[in-house]
This record gives structure tokens, sequence and C-alpha cells, in this order.
């Protein structure tokens, strides 16, 4: 698996199972009728009401993935922390919600009668179950990046001090004003300081 999967698209799949959870939060997950003084009207609850902790989870892995494209090795530990973190988080909240889908209704039915109450059964969406597979999903990926991650090139080598050193001129011969300019920009263009020299 270390060499199918390098850091640029294991990042995207991190990305998307962050953007994935977020955007799972944002149709219906639950609806029913709750009773009022004249008759009964529908209720329904969005996922970021019904388990914030799966917004906010799915944020948390999408930034872990960001940290994951530039980070060096100790912060791409925190990235892969953060992964698992996150979908764990996510899929607590999910599994919370479908245990009982009705606490998050009934808030909903108070808030338009005044009464927790609802008349029937509660319709769930499948996007509760959806997400909690995405969930899933995101905590084994976090547990695999450490397999991955050892085979993938330090990002910023180049911009490292001493990097590569400036190519000497041919035959030893004295750089000329405009030759050395060259070479001055060159050295910047690796992050190396040409004054230090």
């Amino acid at each position: 698996m270390r060499g199918r999967l390098g850091r640029g698209r294991a990042v995207a799949v991190v990305v998307l199972l962050g953007l994935a959870l977020f955007g799972l939060t944002l149709p219906t997950w639950a609806s029913a009728l709750a009773p009022t003084t004249v008759s009964t009207e529908a209720v329904a609850v969005g996922g970021a009401e019904a388990a914030p902790g799966v917004a906010s989870a799915g944020l948390v892995v999408l930034v872990s993935g960001l940290v994951l494209a530039l980070a060096g090795r100790v912060a791409r530990v925190l990235a892969v922390v953060g992964v698992i973190a996150g979908g764990a988080l996510a899929g607590v909240s999910a599994a919370l919600f479908l245990a009982d889908p009705e606490r998050g209704v009934l808030a909903a039915a108070a808030e338009v009668s005044g009464v927790p109450q609802i008349d029937g059964e509660v319709a769930v969406a499948p996007w509760p179950t959806i997400a909690l597979a995405v969930a899933v999903v995101a905590v084994l990926a976090g547990v695999a990046l450490p397999f991955l991650a050892g085979s993938w090139q330090r990002v910023g080598r180049r911009y490292e001090r001493g990097s590569q050193a400036a190519a000497p001129a041919p035959g030893g011969q004295p750089r000329t004003p405009r030759g050395q300019a060259m070479d001055d920009w060159d050295a910047l263009s690796r992050g190396d300081d040409p004054s230090s020299r």
C-alpha cells in the first residue's frame, strides 16, 4: 500500500473525507409531525443540529488533511491524530443520534408548539448512516497514514539552507560580475543567502 498512494492522493482522500462529513450535516436527518393548537406541523432536524459533533469533526479532518500536505514529520503525526480523532468524534456523534433520533426532533417540536411532543414515528433520512460510514473510513484512513508517510518526500527541502552548493566556475576560473550575479540569483532561488559566503 505504501507504493500505491503518494502524499498528494492521501491528502486528497483526507480532504474529501472532511468535506464529506461536513457536507452530510447540511441536509435533513430526521423529521416528524408535531401537534399544534390547530393541527399538526412538520418539523425537521438538520445534521448540524442533530449531531453538531459531525460538522466539527469534518472541519478537524479537513484541516488535518491540509496540514498533512505541507507539514514536516512532527506536524504530520499531529495531522494523523487529528484525522483519527475527527473520524472517531463524527462516528460517536452520528451513532448517538441514530440510537435516539427522537430526542433531536422533540427539541425542534418544542420550538414549534412549545411542547416537546410528536405524533407518530420519526422518519430518519439515510444521511446519518452515511455519515457514520464515512467516519469509520476516516478512522481507518488515519490508521493507515503512518504506513504511507514513510515513503513521502519531505516538503520544502529545496528551501532548506545549504541544500545544494553553488556550482563552481568551470576550470576554476573567476566569475565575471554577470556570472556572479546569476549565481547569486540561483542561490536565492535555492533558499541560500549569497551574502553569507
